[in-house]
């Protein structure tokens, strides 16, 4: 889970013994407000020092990231982590997995402060990339910026079956993005990462994650590297009373029989790796289904997605091709999924 619990120790003493029911893992906290950290039972503690440099000379922003001890895992605080930027890397003891790396990210509200702190987000997390592309990269904060629109309830409702993350890109309104919220979808795009928010389907369209007087919005978020996308199973926004930021929860799965092919074939479909799907004719009803869901639902009726989904499937020439035979799959032709694409335009365009 990751949460901006906005300095309400008594979260952290009183309430995660109902919180830590649920058995998290891990457990990435902003906003701490703490000089001293807390230890919290069963769980290894990784804690940046609350700034207390203000004018007020309270304390504000630190970060806490608790590791599980069942993870059965060693972990370490990356020497560039500071009061905004958090780095932990994972190594699991079982040898079974890559090591993760966990970015844990306060944004202060101050517009300098953010530049300079999306600036080093990014340079950090292409080092880490560049010198281990098969690692786990997972960054999650408050990063008080909007990069996707808040949906009004009507459309929230309506849109409850819809399936956007068949999509190649995780739901915008490019419209919408603020100064800094387009500087980080920027970053995220040249590091090959995507956003969780509005792409998984307990999270269509992306829930509110901030609350106040004046308004309710979305500025916590969690993106993933390609690698890692494969093993998200779950991401749900977590409504509480304890902070006026509700909690992202995140689930990974890794070992799951037939669960990498799932997630391929209705989750990640995007230009890197289309090619590497399996696309059997058992496999090719049920993407249809999900698509069509998609499509018909009453916050995407615009024909254009069906147009360009198409458009990007028929310009792959290699789906289904010889190279890409094996004789434990049935593989379809190149031809056959367009077709059936095809005929949901028709279909579509017959209902409008």
């Amino acid at each position: 889970m990751s949460w901006n619990i906005a300095g309400a120790k008594a979260i952290i003493t009183d309430k995660f013994t109902a919180m830590t029911s649920c058995n998290y893992s891990i457990i990435v906290l902003q906003e701490t407000w703490l000089v001293d950290p807390i230890e919290l039972g069963g769980y290894s503690l990784h804690h940046i020092r609350a700034d207390k440099s203000n004018k007020s000379g309270r304390p504000s922003g630190s970060l806490a990231t608790y590791i599980s001890t069942a993870l059965h895992s060693t972990t370490e605080q990356l020497a560039f982590s500071t009061t905004d930027l958090q780095a932990i890397k994972i190594n699991f003891s079982n040898n079974q997995h890559v090591p993760l790396i966990i970015f844990n990210v306060y944004a202060h509200p101050r517009k300098h402060r953010k530049v300079l702190l999306f600036e080093k987000l990014l340079h950090k997390v292409e080092e880490i990339i560049c010198a281990n592309p098969t690692w786990d990269i997972l960054v999650t904060g408050d990063f008080n910026a909007s990069l996707i629109h808040t949906p009004e309830p009507d459309e929230q409702l309506a849109a409850e079956n819809a399936i956007w993350s068949v999509l190649p890109q995780f739901r915008s309104a490019q419209k919408r993005l603020d100064t800094r919220g387009k500087q980080l979808v920027e970053a995220l795009e040249h590091l090959s990462m995507r956003v969780l928010n509005g792409r998984i389907k307990d999270d269509v369209p992306p829930s509110v994650t901030h609350h106040s007087v004046k308004s309710v919005t979305i500025i916590d978020y969690t993106a993933v590297s390609l690698p890692l996308l494969a093993h998200v199973s779950k991401f749900k926004i977590k409504p509480t009373l304890h902070s006026d930021h509700s909690y992202q929860h995140i689930e990974l799965v890794w070992n799951a029989p037939g669960f990498l092919l799932a997630t391929k074939e209705l989750g990640i479909i995007t230009s890197n790796n289309l090619n590497r799907l399996i696309w059997s004719e058992s496999s090719l009803p049920r993407l249809c289904k999900n698509i069509k869901a998609l499509l018909q639902s009453a916050v995407c009726q615009d024909l254009s997605a069906v147009e360009v989904w198409a458009s990007f499937l028929r310009s792959v020439p290699s789906l289904g091709s010889a190279r890409h035979q094996s004789p434990n799959h049935n593989r379809m032709r190149s031809s056959s999924l367009p077709l059936k694409i095809l005929e949901l335009r028709k279909e579509l365009r017959r209902k409008s």
